[in-house]
């Protein structure tokens, strides 16, 4: 991971543009980039104060993480072998999907405040 400040600062700019963009560029080596429309959503994984944001900040929500696990290496590498099942990412979205549909007076623009944030 990065270390000095000013590499987490540009990790943080990088990410934010990603993120925040309605437009995305695509430039494979040796063509002309190309424009598409954002569709990107992004998930950090860290045990480290990664994105430097502010209390009213709506589109970064940090989640609470039970230590239960911590030093479980064996359970972190059965994870780490799950998400690479073809179409772990695609049953992943339909779990969050179907938990969306479930409450359909969710609110996505409103994160909850936890005690990380």
């Amino acid at each position: 991971m990065l270390t000095e400040k000013s590499q987490w600062n540009n990790l943080y700019h990088s990410l934010k543009d990603k993120v925040t963009s309605d437009i995305m560029e695509i430039h494979e080596k040796y063509k002309t980039p190309t424009h598409y429309k954002n569709f990107m959503s992004t998930i950090v994984l860290t045990n480290e104060n990664a994105l430097r944001v502010e209390n009213d900040n709506r589109r970064t929500v940090f989640l609470d993480v039970s230590p239960t696990r911590k030093g479980d290496l064996n359970y972190f590498k059965k994870l780490s072998d799950a998400m690479k099942y073809p179409g772990a990412s695609e049953a992943f979205y339909a779990y969050l999907r179907a938990i969306a549909d479930a409450y359909l007076d969710f609110n996505g623009n409103l994160p909850p405040m936890t005690t990380s944030k």
